[in-house]
């Protein structure tokens, strides 16, 4: 099990197939809480071990913060990922990570082909395997004008251990994929599961959930805070 702590749900990107827009894919991401400040993240975070713990978003590199939380808090994890889509040039992120001195935070990404340059994201990723700061995880979407499959054929070539490439899912010119999801689209043939987590999720305000998703709804059903 492992914690993610979502510092804010704002994000400079507007991938139709995003998560938190599983109601209404024409809408633009809403940051609907009152983020934590950095020491209240540092102070919240103290409370709890675990072996891994992932700084995630929305994009955490809008709120210039996430490098200085993980060093604070890096001795209560066995690893500290920070979750970035690298539209930012990383090298402030690296800097402020080998400041640190912790050998336990490192960088996950994930590229979204309709939302950022091919060559500047190979270019982002390349100054992280050129430092000392371990790149953990890179996923790619796959997108129908193949550009996603292509950016995972050049990363391949770089050695990086953990890069997945994951089907689209969402709406695209009106239809849904993957298709299988289809008759769930509309939000009317909705089936109740049985749920079990190993993920202990934080909202940008600090209320603790057993799920990602009921973060992006805004969800009454809060475990703590």
């Amino acid at each position: 099990w492992y914690f993610t702590a979502h510092l804010t749900l704002k994000c400079n990107f507007n991938c139709d197939y995003c998560i938190q827009k599983f109601e209404d894919h024409s809408k633009k991401i809403i940051n609907h809480y009152e983020e934590l400040t950095t020491d209240q993240w540092i102070k919240g975070l103290l409370n709890f071990q675990a072996p891994f713990l992932v700084l995630s978003g929305g994009e955490v590199t809008l709120r210039n913060d996430s490098a200085i939380i993980a060093s604070y808090v890096a001795q209560n994890f066995g690893h500290i990922e920070i979750g970035t889509n690298l539209s930012k040039d990383p090298q402030k992120l690296i800097n402020e990570i080998v400041l640190s001195e912790h050998k336990n935070i490192v960088i996950g990404t994930s590229f979204h082909p309709n939302q950022m340059n091919t060559k500047m994201f190979l270019l982002h990723v390349k100054k992280i395997l050129d430092s000392p700061v371990q790149l953990n995880t890179v996923a790619i979407v796959d997108t129908f004008d193949g550009k996603g499959a292509e950016a995972y054929e050049q990363l391949l070539k770089l050695g990086i251990p953990k890069l997945s490439l994951n089907p689209y899912q969402g709406i695209y010119e009106g239809k849904v994929y993957p298709k299988e999801m289809e008759e769930y689209s509309d939000g009317k043939n909705i089936k109740k599961v049985n749920c079990k987590t190993t993920i202990i999720c934080i909202s940008p305000d600090g209320s603790i959930y057993n799920c990602s998703h009921n973060i992006y709804i805004h969800s009454t059903n809060v475990l703590g805070n």
